[in-house]
């Protein structure tokens, strides 16, 4: 991101404890470019923000938080002596500041994304002062011009662009912070990140956005993807979409929303049915039921783990079983043939010997026992259904996204295959059982180690890697010594 080199040492604080605050709260590192320490250089507005998306983007709104703002009110004040502003002083940061004699200007300090204690400094000063509601001035700073007219013109206020980068918003107080907002929503960004080749599984051609790809070493690509402040929401979903990771809801930006101040809360469009007693009961009872609906829907998380560990029970002397996209039966198994869901599709004119004794909706059933025999006697046991023969079983859990920090309890975690399912890894349980690592040889790992054990690909090696972090502190807590 940029910020402009003025500000760098004002985040960055005494003995840099303004910013090493912010990458505590956010475990990131945030680099400022060395060259602006020496005042013979040319001056760059760059920041480097290194995190995982949520936190980057944690860490890009607090930085632009800590961008300080100074507004300067000019007080007609023509009597002996300066203005009596001791009690604007306990509410708002004030400094008098003398122009000429018996010209005073006022200086308020604030945070640049409070604007509604902005709007208040101001009122409160106009108020105290019995001054009217004037035009005021803000001289910023702004990297592109495009859509800078159109946002001046659509809330009322006027811009004079001085030069490449500075411009002076006039207008009405509540109108230019709004107009300023936009302007730093209009600000580039670049979010760049490495990844395997086979890693890719979306084409990059078809996102809507400015990304360019490098090849490094290897099959390892370095993707950048460029943008704007207001739109870095996107660039990580669409990070999310190019690796297929689970989505991820962002917070709207402060800059991306120039337009909540203004906001006018609506009259509701339709009568309050608390005020009708029957409406009331009615209302009640459906919501009951909603409850009691949702209480009886299976958590997706759960269940896969639950199926994890049944898949690699040591108890069941067979062979492992990896499930697949497809899962059939409690909706996590993989004992369903690829040539039987096939041969479904030409079943629809066959007669069934043997009615189904229970309906089991968006699901594919089969009998353990009559897994390995031929498919007419194993085809008595699915429902006839000639609209839609089958459908995939995830439709009937309560989808749940993976989050991308986790809590890392060692009670819940028996196993590492628990871990792998967790984290969408599963295809690595086989290789973990090859070279019969427990749960307590799992905790020495180190990249290295899973390298060696076979896990290829480095994104899985730093979420495995992670996840084992986490236990390993999860365990010392409780404890066990590692």
């Amino acid at each position: 991101m940029e910020l402009h080199h003025s500000l760098h040492s004002h985040i960055i604080g005494k003995g840099g404890r303004g910013i090493q605050k912010i990458m505590k709260n956010t475990n990131c590192h945030i680099h400022f470019p060395d060259s602006n320490k020496y005042s013979e250089s040319p001056k760059s507005d760059q920041v480097s923000i290194s995190g995982t998306p949520t936190n980057v983007f944690l860490a890009h709104r607090q930085l632009r938080a800590m961008c300080p703002m100074s507004i300067f009110i000019d007080l007609p004040w023509y009597h002996p002596g300066s203005p009596d502003f001791r009690q604007l002083g306990s509410q708002i940061d004030l400094v008098v500041l003398s122009i000429e004699q018996n010209v005073y200007s006022l200086m308020l300090k604030t945070a640049a994304t409070n604007d509604a204690s902005v709007l208040f400094a101001i009122r409160l000063v106009l108020h105290h002062f019995a001054l009217t509601e004037e035009l005021i001035s803000i001289r910023s700073t702004v990297s592109t011009k495009d859509d800078v007219s159109e946002i001046c013109n659509r809330l009322g206020v006027t811009s004079n662009i001085e030069d490449e980068q500075n411009i002076t918003l006039i207008g009405a107080p509540l109108n230019v912070l709004n107009c300023r907002k936009a302007i730093i929503g209009l600000s580039p960004i670049s979010v760049a990140f490495d990844c395997n080749v086979l890693d890719v599984h979306y084409p990059i051609e078809q996102i809507d956005q400015d990304i360019t790809s490098k090849r490094k070493n290897g099959d390892m690509l370095t993707i950048t993807i460029k943008s704007i402040e207001s739109k870095l929401a996107e660039v990580l979903q669409s990070r999310e979409l190019l690796l297929a990771l689970p989505p991820t809801q962002f917070e709207d930006s402060p800059s991306s929303s120039f337009t909540s101040l203004t906001s006018i809360p609506q009259e509701p469009k339709s009568p309050n049915p608390e005020d009708s007693p029957l409406a009331a009961s009615i209302l009640n009872g459906a919501k009951e039921i909603w409850k009691m609906k949702e209480k009886r829907k299976p958590d997706r998380s759960e269940m896969l783990m639950k199926a994890t560990h049944a898949i690699f029970d040591d108890c069941v002397k067979t062979t492992p079983r990896n499930p697949t996209d497809l899962w059939s039966g409690y909706g996590f198994s993989s004992s369903l043939p690829a040539d039987l869901l096939k041969g479904m599709m030409d079943l629809s004119t066959s007669d069934y010997s043997t009615p189904p004794q229970q309906k089991m909706h968006g699901l594919c059933s089969v009998r353990e026992e009559d897994e390995l025999s031929n498919f007419s006697a194993s085809s008595t046991f699915f429902d006839r259904n000639t609209g839609n023969v089958f459908s995939t079983s995830t439709s009937c859990f309560e989808t749940t996204t993976l989050p991308y920090d986790l809590q890392w309890d060692i009670h819940q975690y028996a196993e590492p295959s628990m871990v792998l399912s967790r984290l969408g890894c599963s295809e690595y349980m086989t290789q973990l059982r090859d070279q019969e690592i427990d749960m307590h040889a799992f905790l020495l790992l180190d990249e290295q180690n899973l390298k060696d054990i076979g896990i290829s690909t480095i994104g899985a090696r730093k979420k495995i890697y992670n996840a084992i972090l986490k236990l390993r502190e999860s365990a010392r807590m409780n404890g066990s010594t590692l």
